[in-house]
């Protein structure tokens, strides 16, 4: 036999698992759907899309320099945000002429006599620039990980429920009845039982194959067990969990569709709506400010910077006259 042919087999049995090493899932990766992850990341881009809206402007410094760091601004820095939301920091690499977001494989890290952690990068020609979140340098963790437990009961919830649905609601449960007067219960071995287990799922469970009419080999009593308990109160979980994400975040709440949708109100008002824009703005330039303004003045770069559609309060009081 050759070698590969022993390999496939193996690799179609294994897959599950090559596949949770491979992109860094749990083990249960394949059968555990990650939509907490999914609801993070879109909280997270309702204030990293904003990046788009942001025209900067050179007051007076090097003009090449600042045209390199608008260039890398325009090209990475939806991705460097995005980073420091994951991981709590983002690796920016410095040369005499250019800017570029490094990799992981692109960097190392060295830990010092005192315990502090230091990033070079593999080329000795870069300096290295490290983009840090509000949470990171206060707590040395990325918000993603300060979220985790809510992510994961995210997860927990709605694969629970999405398990119910896939089962119709319902799960069968079956046992042999004894026959006639027999004095011992009918017993399955465990062929049996994994044959019946199997036919039963594969001919019946699936509705584009059901049988109409289906024999068994012997006498069974049917339980039925109702699923659909599990979706008791499953949007009042799911708010919780979206809710303590917008506050991490600090995302309006009023901006996440899912529980806007969800709220008593099919649609927000308008006044609702302009100040959940005005937040959501306000959160995305304090974001900016910690970030690349914060970059631009470390690297000798003296800028501003317009930020188009963001919403400005009406401060004007009106007034009658007597």
């Amino acid at each position: 036999m050759k070698i590969i042919d022993r390999i496939f087999p193996f690799l179609r049995r294994h897959l599950s698992v090559i596949g949770s090493y491979a992109y860094g899932l749990p083990f249960e990766g394949i059968g555990c759907k990650r939509f907490g992850e999914a609801i993070f990341i879109n909280i997270v881009e309702i204030l990293t899309d904003l990046a788009n809206d942001v025209e900067w402007k050179n007051n007076g410094t090097n003009a090449m320099r600042f045209a390199e760091f608008k260039r890398f601004y325009e090209d990475e820095a939806m991705r460097v945000l995005w980073r420091t939301y994951r991981y709590g920091f983002a690796v920016v690499a410095l040369s005499d002429a250019t800017l570029r977001l490094l990799d992981p494989d692109e960097w190392t890290e060295h830990g010092t006599a005192d315990r502090k952690r230091v990033i070079v990068s593999k080329r000795k020609d870069e300096q290295v620039y490290i983009v840090k979140s509000a949470t990171f340098e206060n707590v040395g963790r990325s918000d993603f990980d300060i979220l985790r437990p809510f992510i994961d009961f995210l997860d927990n919830t709605l694969n629970a429920s999405n398990t119910a649905t896939e089962r119709m609601g319902a799960m069968v449960v079956a046992s042999p009845e004894t026959a006639g007067a027999a004095p011992t219960p009918a017993v399955l071995n465990e062929k049996d039982k994994k044959d019946m287990e199997e036919e039963i799922s594969k001919e019946y469970g699936l509705l584009n194959r059901q049988r109409q009419v289906m024999l068994l080999p012997r006498s069974m009593r049917f339980d039925t067990i109702n699923l659909t308990s599990i979706d008791t109160r499953l949007n009042e979980r799911v708010r919780v969990a979206v809710l303590a994400i917008c506050d991490r975040v600090k995302v309006p709440a009023n901006q996440v569709a899912i529980i806007d949708a969800n709220s008593s109100k099919s649609l927000s008002n308008g006044s609702e709506l302009r100040e959940g824009d005005f937040s959501k703005y306000q959160s995305f330039e304090r974001l900016l400010n910690r970030t690349f303004v914060k970059m631009a003045s470390d690297i000798e770069l003296n800028v501003d910077y317009t930020i188009y559609n963001k919403p400005e309060r009406n401060t004007k009081q009106q007034t009658t006259e007597p």
